[in-house]
């Protein structure tokens, strides 16, 4: 089982290190305010684009791998129509360039697949 699906399974919010502290942090060093549109990569359960959307209003899209989580951020969110979620990788982002003033990537980054380096030794003769 995935990280993702597990988080989701147990039920659990995934919040960053500070919790609230660590998102209002973001929200007043980040500049985001009411007309702000903001990704959240790797959304999970939807904590973080919930509590932005909560204290400054902000349209938030969350994207996870995870099916299950999207469908738990989906529920946790329903009444709040400025909030999405959608089930997509942050390896293939399924928006235009320009589409968000912010982008959250709230320690997911270490969860991604690892890309290999090809490297080409040269022999002289």
């Amino acid at each position: 089982m995935k990280y993702p699906d597990f988080v989701a399974k147990t039920g659990q919010v995934n919040t960053p290190p500070g919790s609230y502290d660590t998102i209002k942090t973001w929200i007043r060093e980040g500049f985001i305010t009411k007309e702000s549109n903001v990704l959240e990569i790797g959304c999970n359960t939807g904590f973080i684009s919930y509590q932005i959307h909560s204290y400054t209003k902000a349209r938030t899209t969350g994207i996870d791998i995870s099916e299950e989580a999207i469908k738990k951020a989906r529920n946790y969110c329903k009444d709040y129509k400025n909030i999405k979620f959608l089930i997509a990788s942050a390896e293939k982002i399924p928006f235009k360039d320009e589409t968000f003033t912010h982008v959250v990537l709230g320690g997911h980054l270490p969860l991604g697949r690892t890309r290999k380096k090809k490297t080409t030794r040269s022999r002289s003769n």
